[in-house]
């Protein structure tokens, strides 16, 4: 999959060795929630569109599934999972901390990041992601988005050999939109894109720590 064409009076001009790929090149496969309604007591949380949109998420607030997976493991939440939400509230994510026993809903979809997980869920927050969200949005009564549509939203990356520093992603995701300038022109970062993706790969599959449960 080739990144989206981004539109060169609004993104950012990446600085110097960084690249555009694609959230789906970085991520697992994205996977939809678990479908049920909620109640006031039970034993498996149902994390929710509304449970996130505060930036922040009350697990005492949190309700419970009404019916809960035969396969619970498919849908559990992990540290560093990333909802985001499809309908409703389309485009609100979070990056999953100390989940409390809890699955995800329907409206919600996972994304498991190869990199840096909070440098993806900074993304998540940027203006770059807000337009991208805005033009990929469907429907005229609620808006939403798939997890096919959210797979092509182009994000940048800095090099892989070394870890990004926090400025330089603030500096790439500049409130203004416009990030910090580098003397590499988009296109010829783009080039680099192939061996780029199979670094990240390569750097996923070096990780057997990382859980891959429910990235189906």
């Amino acid at each position: 999959m080739e990144p989206l064409q981004m539109n060169k009076k609004t993104a950012p001009e990446l600085p110097q060795s960084w690249v555009w790929t694609t959230l789906g090149e970085i991520c697992l496969n994205p996977q939809y929630g678990w479908t049920t309604s909620a109640k006031n007591e039970g034993y498996l949380h149902l994390l929710r569109t509304t449970d996130i949109t505060s930036g922040n998420i009350d697990w005492d607030s949190v309700p419970f599934c009404k019916k809960e997976p035969a396969d619970k493991e498919k849908y559990l939440l992990r540290d560093n999972d990333i909802v985001i939400s499809r309908a409703g509230s389309v485009g609100y994510s979070h990056l999953i901390k100390n989940p409390k026993g809890a699955v995800f809903a329907s409206y919600l979809i996972r994304f498991k990041p190869l990199i840096d997980e909070p440098y993806t869920s900074y993304f998540l927050k940027s203006p770059s992601y807000w337009n991208s969200i805005s033009e990929k949005s469907l429907g005229i009564a609620v808006q939403n988005v798939n997890a096919t549509k959210l797979k092509q939203i182009s994000i940048p990356l800095s090099p892989l050999r070394t870890a990004p520093h926090r400025h330089q992603s603030r500096g790439a995701f500049h409130p203004t939109g416009r990030g910090r300038r580098g003397t590499h022109k988009n296109k010829s970062a783009t080039q680099a894109l192939p061996p780029v993706r199979t670094q990240v790969r390569m750097r996923g599959q070096a990780r057997p720590h990382r859980s891959r449960t429910g990235a189906g």
